[in-house]
């Protein structure tokens, strides 16, 4: 299944901190959890890579965006 990014333009800063803020708990929860479980250390590093990607948006600081 594809997968295609768009550029979210309605409403787009409220939304973006809105999944950084949730990603943010799943991150804290994942980092426990990646103690017993390698896969849960993956999808950690998988989701902190998306999240810093949001957070550099956010701060206008992605120059490829």
């Amino acid at each position: 299944m594809p997968v295609f990014l768009t550029k979210v333009e309605t409403n787009g800063p409220t939304l973006l901190e809105s999944v950084s803020a949730g990603l943010h708990g799943v991150l804290t929860l994942l980092e426990i959890s990646s103690e017993r479980s390698e896969d849960c250390y993956a999808a950690h590093c998988l989701l902190a890579m998306l999240k810093a990607r949001i957070d550099d948006v956010l701060q206008g600081d992605c120059e490829a965006c």
